[in-house]
């Protein structure tokens, strides 16, 4: 029952009910009557009463929400009234479904004969058939149109519902005094937000069940590729046991041809002895295959079970190892710890004659001598040697920042948040191990190809194990049909050329250059280490190939980091894809054009990205492109860790020049909160000077360079490019020009000068000519 109250309609429980029984009485009456005549009531007969409307939705969608039960002051006359207008209304359905039926029927006459009666009968039984027919497909239609007046009848009760509750908030609200609506509203807060922190807490175990999700998809993507790997593994043992098979039978066969055939050629009792020895033989060899089987199954089981123990074993040992590297964070966060507090009382006992000062130089001693005789040795320690990486790259390398206890501070809070992210990470490890595995099989003897798949895997990382693979296969993208069209010893040819000719600047250069490559690397740091020897002919005979470049500073680190995985003749065609396919050209010429185009395309990429740190930037003064300038020529070799710059170099040898845009912003983007929070321009300076060190968290570095960054389009990169190259020769032309106009006004002004004192020579001469006479009449 509908009440205007206000302009709102209100509905209440009691009026509810009553539209409830007679709907479902109704429903049920005409639904019965349907099926019996196979007719339906058309949506245009069913009244639109939104009384009536209600009270279907009510029988026929009872999940619809409840009505709101509210206090009403009407009369008994009013609910008898509405009561007798909703039978009439059924009334009046029922009787229209009822003529609907009779003229239905009405087409087909009463009297109308068996179907065995007559030549009509099939006629009838069509005209039945097309009335059947008519029939559903009347009920089909009424039916959509039920189903779509259902919904808008949900939509009408929700709203009417919405309305009821704001009614009777209004009713609650006149009611209650000022007090009574500040409680109820302060209920209501907290009400809202309970729920607030409840959709949080769902929200949140919904990113932990999708990440949760991932993780099992990924372990069962693994896993289905062991399966698959077991599998072909058995069908291949199942083809050499069937090989095997056929040939005991072949074997057999022959046996007992070769006896039956002997039968008939030789005596009585030498053919039955032949027959007897060969089966006495065949018994001798089915029980020994017999036995075989036995061992076989026996062995099987033993296999199983030390596999099991093996598995068992690794298990056990990855947790100690773990439970270790927990151990050895913690001591490596203690120390830091520990080294701040001795540095902190250094400085306090400076100038406090009570205290004694040797004490804290011992102990700080102490600290040191302990730390370097310190080793970790596990697999998830990156600590297993006191000097050197699995690179060849020391570990205790100067730093420019601070004294010699804040860089071991500083080193061994490194230390201890590298080791609990690798714990926290090993499961992602062990996975990612095992995708590299199964692709590295599948490719086997193949050339490497260009696909979604590889770019993920190499985005997340190679191995060290397949980066020669990967990483010549990358080369290959670029060089390798140049190296088909060349002779297959093309580069032995050209370094034998190269050490017959004389020594030239550019040679010279370079052995200026190979122990500065990399300092701090043990294989580059003595002429007669190999890596020298490579490194010089890598860059000799580069320099007679690529003489458009010939030499330049931060060659020598490209190659040296190529020399690291690759051999000798793929570093050399590692250095030419960079210079003359990766990169851009004029990237090393001698006016570096391209390179200083990147540097201004990498300012309007921070401008764009991290606008809060180039207003920053812009407000101290600071020019990027002095620190950021060695980036780009050495790829990040330049003062950055070793993991971090050969996870760039993975990307950058199959993406190309665009990983340097993304990995600098996002190198930004890391140190952002860091370079705001200096207080001026020297510190800002000084911290960029060191920047390159601090970028040790990996998967921070790689999530915000290839996701947080996007949309990242090359287009973009290339736009940017072309418009700051013009500006930057435009910028060298005028240079060129002023230098020019420099050097004319110079030689012009020695033109005058040369000039000027040749007329004072001149005006100089008659004057000594007449001393000279005036002497000579003086001496006659």
């Amino acid at each position: 029952m509908v009440d205007n109250i206000g302009d709102i309609p209100t509905v209440t429980v009691t009026d509810a009910s009553k539209s409830f029984e007679h709907t479902k009485s109704f429903d049920s009456a005409k639904s019965s009557e349907s099926l019996k005549s196979g007719d339906t009531v058309k949506s245009s007969d069913t009244p639109k009463t939104p009384d009536a409307t209600k009270s279907q939705d009510s029988d026929k969608t009872p999940d619809s929400p409840k009505l709101v039960e509210t206090p009403t002051k009407q009369s008994e006359t009013s609910k008898q009234s509405e009561g007798s207008k909703i039978d009439a209304l059924k009334n009046r359905i029922q009787d229209k479904g009822k003529g609907a039926f009779k003229w239905k029927l009405k087409k087909t006459p009463k009297g109308s004969e068996s179907p065995n009666s007559g030549g009509n009968s099939c006629e009838k039984c069509r005209q039945f058939e097309q009335e059947s027919m008519t029939m559903k497909d009347d009920l089909s239609s009424v039916e959509e149109e039920l189903e779509a007046s259902r919904v808008v009848v949900s939509f009408l009760q929700k709203e009417i519902d919405q309305l009821q509750r704001q009614l009777n908030t209004r009713s609650e609200l006149e009611k209650e005094d000022k007090k009574g609506v500040e409680e109820m509203l302060k209920i209501r807060d907290d009400n809202i937000v309970k729920l607030e922190h409840l959709l949080m807490m769902t929200k949140t175990e919904k990113e932990s069940q999708v990440v949760s999700t991932q993780k099992i998809k990924n372990e069962n993507e693994a896993l289905q590729q062991q399966v698959k790997k077991l599998q072909d593994e058995i069908k291949e043992k199942e083809i050499c046991i069937t090989q095997q098979t056929k040939q005991t039978e072949e074997l057999m066969k022959e046996s007992h041809k070769g006896s039956h055939s002997q039968w008939y050629e030789d005596d009585g009792t030498t053919t039955t002895k032949v027959i007897s020895d060969n089966f006495k033989k065949l018994e001798i060899l089915n029980d020994m295959v017999h036995a075989y089987e036995m061992q076989n199954k026996f062995l099987s089981i033993e296999i199983l079970e030390l596999n099991e123990l093996r598995q068992q074993s690794e298990k056990r040992e990855k947790l100690l190892s773990m439970e270790l590297a927990k151990q050895e964070a913690k001591y490596y966060k203690i120390m830091s710890k520990y080294l701040i507090i001795l540095e902190n009382l250094k400085k306090a006992t400076q100038g406090d004659s009570g205290h004694k000062p040797e004490v804290v130089k011992q102990l700080l001693e102490e600290v040191l001598d302990s730390e370097f005789n310190f080793k970790g040795d596990f697999a998830y320690s990156q600590t297993n040697s006191p000097e050197y990486d699995m690179y060849g790259f020391a570990r205790h390398a100067p730093s420019k920042d601070g004294d010699l206890l804040s860089v071991r501070a500083s080193e061994m809070q490194r230390k201890s948040e590298e080791l609990n992210t690798n714990i926290k990470e090993i499961d992602e490890k062990i996975t990612h191990q095992h995708k590299w595995d199964n692709f590295m099989t599948g490719l086997d003897k193949k050339e490497l190809q260009r696909s979604s798949e590889l770019k993920a895997l190499i985005r997340s990382g190679v191995p060290n194990e397949h980066k020669e693979r990967i990483w010549s296969g990358c080369v290959n993208f670029y060089v390798g049909h140049r190296r088909k069209q060349l002779e297959p010893d093309h580069y032995q040819n050209l370094v034998a050329q190269v050490m017959n000719q004389k020594p030239n600047p550019e040679a010279k250069q370079i052995e200026l250059d190979l122990l500065r490559t990399l300092p701090n690397n043990k294989y580059y740091m003595s002429l007669e280490s190999e890596k020298i020897q490579k490194l010089r002919r890598v860059l000799l005979a580069f320099s007679w190939q690529c003489s458009s470049v010939g030499y330049c500073q931060g060659l020598n680190r490209l190659a040296a980091v190529a020399l690291l995985f690759l051999n000798e003749e793929d570093a050399f065609w590692c250095l030419v894809a960079i210079v003359e396919y990766l990169l851009p050209q004029d990237y090393y010429s001698s006016a570096m054009v391209a390179a200083q185009t990147d540097q201004r395309v990498l300012k309007d990429l921070v401008q764009e990205k991290l606008p809060r740190l180039h207003a920053y930037l812009e407000k101290e003064s600071i020019d990027l492109s002095l620190f950021t300038f060695n980036w780009f020529l050495t790829i990040f070799v330049d003062n950055v860790p070793p993991e971090t710059f050969l996870r760039i170099w993975d990307s950058f040898l199959y993406e190309g020049s665009k990983v340097l845009f993304r990995f600098a912003v996002a190198f930004f983007k890391v140190a952002e909160d860091e370079i705001v929070s200096q207080k001026n321009n020297m510190a800002v300076n000084k911290y960029l000077q060191v920047m390159g060190e601090k970028m040790v968290n990996l998967n921070q570095i790689v999530q915000i360079a290839f996701h947080w960054l996007n949309p990242f389009p090359m287009r973009s990169v290339a736009s940017k490019r072309q418009f700051h190259l013009q500006q930057v020769k435009a910028e060298l032309a005028q240079l060129d020009a002023l230098r020019e106009a420099y050097r004319v006004s110079q030689a012009v002004a020695k033109q005058n000068q040369k000039e000027q004192e040749e007329e004072i020579a001149a005006e100089e001469k008659p004057e000594e000519k007449s001393s000279e006479i005036i002497n000579s009449e003086d001496d006659d």
